[in-house]
């Protein structure tokens, strides 16, 4: 419903996590697919401080880590990795980045919030 208000095409997916029923949602995002799971962060007590979003806009591949699609039904691919949460959010450290350079980045941002 919230997705829908905020124009955000989305097709709810059933399968299950750690053995048990569970439906999550795929998103499209210029015209690519996402996985997002808004209830399956575990808490954790550094997660009571802080967000997580480790199953906010990832992919067929990520996503088969821990969760299982009901296959009788056709899903898009979610194949896309542009709005995935932590890369799209500069929390990723790649082979070029300064690490520092980085790590300061990351830790402003944090402040800030």
């Amino acid at each position: 419903m919230l997705l829908k208000q905020a124009g955000i095409n989305s097709i709810i997916v059933s399968g299950s996590t750690d053995g048990v029923s569970h439906a999550w949602n795929v998103v499209e995002l210029d015209n690519e697919y996402y996985h997002v799971d808004v209830t399956s962060d575990k808490i954790t007590e550094q997660s009571k401080k802080y967000a997580t979003h480790t199953y906010f806009n990832i992919n067929d591949e990520k996503i088969s880590n821990t969760h299982k699609k009901n296959e009788v039904f056709n899903y898009p691919e979610c194949k896309a990795t542009k709005y995935e949460y932590f890369d799209h959010e500069g929390y990723i450290l790649k082979a070029d980045d300064n690490i520092y350079t980085k790590l300061e980045k990351i830790i402003s941002k944090q402040k800030k919030s």
